[in-house]
């Protein structure tokens, strides 16, 4: 990322632990997970993957959709 991109930062507050969702990367891929844990903020939200990529950790600042399925 660029010093000249902008950030687009995501609202995750409505979204909770044990939420069902899909996680959308910068290149339109989508993987399936549940909401596992997040900071009080809703800044950084823990998402175990369905497909046995594991436990991520995603910044709101990041540019990742997470949306509930």
């Amino acid at each position: 990322m660029t010093a000249k991109t902008k950030q687009v930062k995501q609202d995750w507050k409505k979204l909770e632990p044990g939420d069902e969702v899909i996680v959308i990367d910068d290149h339109a891929h989508e993987t399936p997970g549940i909401v596992d844990a997040k900071t009080f903020s809703s800044d950084v939200i823990w998402v175990v993957d369905h497909k046995g990529g594991g436990r991520r950790a995603f910044d709101h600042r990041e540019g990742i959709k997470i949306l509930r399925t």
